[in-house]
């Protein structure tokens, strides 16, 4: 694949991410293949992805150009008009090769899932004709921490302690079904994801040079 689909890279280029095109029908066959074996349903082909719906990006080991991990983002007006849902849960497959081990992974100055799938699938959607805004969802009967939230007047106490919330990233409109499944819904507010990540990969680069 040509360098110029690659959109972002991480890991001095080892790790990048692109926009899903028909040209890596291939490579998201065989990633999805793997998904299947592992009872990943909602991924076991391009059928269950909806590719012809939902608009997806991808992490790929560049070396190798295999995909191992997909998120996506789908315009949702049954939800709000120019509303656009990003996945806040990406669907990842194990790779040997890939250069993350654990501290690696959730450093602060290189999260390729945060400034890569879930930056260019806001992005994208900020440039579609209809759009007002992007919105996640994160499960509404417990934080990331753990800590279940049993009703509506815990949920202030839940954000607060959420990451989204105390960078700016994002706010809570409410609680609502997604798929018969109750889900707080967050606002993104594009602009400020935009800067957080834009200055973390900026100071990354100035590092390695």
């Amino acid at each position: 694949m040509a360098d110029t689909e690659t959109l972002r890279t991480f890991f001095d280029g080892q790790i990048g991410c692109i926009e899903y095109t028909p040209a890596w029908q291939k490579e998201l066959e065989e990633f999805c293949s793997v998904a299947k074996s592992l009872g990943y349903v909602s991924n076991e082909s391009l059928d269950a992805m909806k590719v012809d719906k939902v608009k997806y990006h991808c992490m790929v080991h560049m070396p190798t150009n295999k995909i191992y991990a997909v998120g996506g983002v789908e315009h949702m007006p049954e939800y709000k008009q120019g509303y656009y849902r990003v996945w806040t849960r990406l669907a990842r497959i194990p790779n040997a090769d890939i250069p993350m081990n654990y501290r690696a992974r959730f450093d602060r100055t290189i999260m390729p899932e945060f400034d890569g799938l879930l930056y260019f699938n806001c992005d994208w959607a900020s440039k579609q004709k209809d759009f007002v805004a992007t919105f996640g969802t994160t499960l509404a009967n417990k934080s990331y921490s753990g800590s279940y939230v049993k009703s509506t007047t815990q949920i202030t106490d839940y954000i607060k302690r959420n990451w989204w919330m105390r960078k700016g990233i994002a706010e809570p409109e409410g609680i609502f079904e997604f798929y018969k499944v109750p889900q707080v819904s967050w606002k993104i507010h594009h602009s400020k994801f935009k800067e957080i990540s834009d200055e973390k990969i900026h100071k990354a680069n100035s590092v390695q040079r």
